[in-house]
Order: structure tokens, then C-alpha cells, then sequence
């Protein structure tokens, strides 16, 4: 329901477990006008990297964007459209979670990307769907590095979301 709640405070339709042709979603806020779609999929349950790579792309047969979330370190955080959130204990949020992984900030003078540090989630809900924040690939040789799951290894993503502004900063380096 904290999906749906912040998708129609963004101005956006939202429906609990909506099933599609071969899928199911969480949550499916869709827009108003355009009929754009996105499907916010809470995973709490160990899930492999494989499934939920085919269920993205069952997802997005049917012009679904998916955006994956998790309380916990996950193998597939920036592999797919993903974030990690947390609860915080803060009085003055909006939802009393932030986002504190998935999303980069691009450093064009290192070509380098980097974790601004933490989001509220609603805010981070609001940029997605008014196009604020978007999911870009990320070639491997220039990810961004995420936490490792068993102490402080790193391993590179190949998905973050970041502004358009540093999509385009980045694509314009990376091509020149």
C-alpha cells in the first residue's frame, strides 16, 4: 500500500496486485494522461537474479517499467531497475523510508558514479514518475560499484537511476 499511497500523491493512478499476461505486480501506478506504466515490486523473499530478469522482461512485453526494492543487500541491486530502502524513525517523512542505495549521482570530471547519499522514498517515487529520476544501462567497464553481500567487496552494477542531466553527461562522455 506505501507504493500505491506515494504513486497517487505524485498524481499518478495506482492499483494492489494487479495481474498482467503472465505477471503479477505489487504495485501498478499508472499515469493519468499517457497511460505510462510502472510496476513497484517489493521483494522480501529470496529471489534469483535469473527469475527476476524474466519477470522484468514479461513485464516490459507489455510496456510495464519495474522497479525493484528490497530491504536487505541483494545480488541483483544494480543489475536490475532497483533500490534498497530502509526504515527511518523520523517524525517528519513523509513515508519513514528512504532509499539508500540504487541511485547515482555521474561525476563527469572522473567519469566516475557515485551514491549521493540517502533519499526519502517518497521524493524518489515522485522524480521516477515525473521523469525526474530515470534507469540507464551502465557499461561494465565504467559501473558503479555496490556493496558486496559478504563484507566490504564491491562489485560493479550495470543499472542505476540518476537524473536525466547526468544520463546525458555520461552518454556524451562515454561517446567522445
Amino acid at each position: 500500500m506505501l507504493f500505491a499511497r506515494l504513486s497517487r500523491a505524485a498524481g499518478w493512478h495506482a492499483d494492489v496486485e494487479v495481474a498482467g499476461t503472465g505477471w503479477r505486480a505489487d504495485t501498478l501506478a499508472t499515469h493519468p494522461q499517457t497511460g505510462r506504466k510502472i510496476a513497484w515490486e517489493i521483494q522480501l523473499s529470496p529471489a534469483s537474479l535469473a527469475t527476476l530478469r524474466r519477470r522484468t522482461e514479461t513485464m516490459a512485453r507489455d510496456q510495464v517499467a519495474t522497479c525493484w526494492i528490497s530491504t536487505e543487500l541483494t545480488p541483483w541491486l544494480g543489475e536490475l531497475p532497483s533500490i534498497q530502502i530502509r526504515h527511518v524513525a523520523r517524525e517528519n517523512l513523509a513515508s519513514a523510508y528512504e532509499v539508500i542505495d540504487g541511485h547515482r549521482r555521474y561525476d563527469a570530471d572522473t567519469h566516475s558514479w557515485q551514491n549521493p547519499g540517502p533519499i526519502e522514498l517518497g521524493a524518489f517515487v515522485a522524480a521516477v514518475l515525473s521523469g525526474n529520476l530515470v534507469n540507464i544501462p551502465v557499461p561494465r567497464h565504467c559501473a558503479p560499484h555496490f556493496p558486496g553481500l559478504y563484507g566490504p567487496s564491491r562489485r560493479p552494477g550495470s543499472r542505476v537511476w540518476t537524473t536525466p542531466r547526468y544520463a546525458a553527461q555520461f552518454a556524451q562522455r562515454s561517446s567522445g
